[in-house]
């Protein structure tokens, strides 16, 4: 059964919830041998990897029914992009072929959502999650960082809580779970927030991580917590990376401290622009 979150729309299937336009595209291939399938997948990696999403975007539609990895690979290259207008075109491809139907471990779908909400059409990666049947870990994910990424990190902590609350399969938060809705609390300053998904991690064991123990850092030096901070920073020791030099540093700096900051910089040997 899928969970709703508080303020939600109901669910709904993702071609009653978007009008879509077709994807433009040639007539679909006859069926071809195992071969030239590995061709086609061989040629559509590499037009992804090369960022060639006109020419990704035709050999996708030249097939009838193409593998979901191969949507995956192009919905990747759009988020990267954020061709909103391509990626609603690959959406509905998707739904035409019928491989959102059969993506009954959530697949498709996640990598849908995060390329909506890479492309800062959150309702729409919203609605997208609302109708999902399956959700992972990674579905969660992606629906946080969109409200992150734009704007709203009082709806990612929501959806975090929501995530907590339910009981379906996939909704254990992981250490990127962790580390976006730290970044939400360091954002509202919500220390709250912040120490209570500081004691999840701790719990879970995730806080050994460092892209956790780096997002600890920046949330405590942003709600103006630096002994929290450098705690932390100082058990991460050989982890550190140019990050948490800058929210200790900049944490500092914003507290009127001066000596401090220098001290700890002494140890920074890769310094960044800032």
């Amino acid at each position: 059964m899928s969970v709703r979150l508080p303020g939600a729309s109901k669910p709904a299937t993702a071609m009653a919830a978007l009008s879509l336009p077709p994807l433009p595209h040639r007539s679909p291939a006859p069926a071809s041998s195992p071969l030239q399938s590995t061709s086609a997948s061989v040629s559509l990696k590499r037009l992804c990897k090369e960022g060639d999403l006109r020419q990704a975007l035709r050999l996708l539609a030249a097939r009838a029914q193409p593998p979901r990895e191969h949507y995956g690979w192009v919905l990747d290259l759009v988020a990267a992009r954020r061709a909103a207008a391509e990626g609603r075109q690959v959406h509905a491809h998707a739904l035409a072929t019928g491989s959102l139907d059969e993506d009954d471990d959530g697949f498709l779908a996640t990598k849908l959502v995060f390329m909506y909400g890479r492309c800062g059409r959150v309702d729409d990666a919203r609605r997208l999650f609302d109708g999902m049947s399956a959700r992972t870990v990674f579905s969660w994910n992606a629906l946080v960082g969109s409200y992150l990424s734009f704007g709203s990190a009082v709806e990612a902590v929501r959806v975090f809580r929501a995530m907590r609350a339910s009981a379906a399969p996939g909704s254990t938060p992981d250490g990127c779970t962790l580390a976006l809705v730290l970044k939400a609390c360091g954002v509202e300053g919500d220390r709250c927030c912040g120490h209570e998904v500081h004691g999840l991690a701790v719990k879970s064991g995730l806080d050994k991580s460092t892209l956790v123990a780096n997002a600890l850092i920046g949330m405590y030096a942003k709600c103006g917590m630096l002994d929290s901070a450098l705690r932390v920073f100082d058990w991460l020791q050989d982890g550190r990376d140019v990050a948490p030099w800058n929210s200790v540093i900049t944490g500092w700096c914003r507290m009127g401290g001066h000596w401090k900051p220098w001290s700890c910089s002494e140890g920074c040997r890769a310094p960044d622009s800032v």
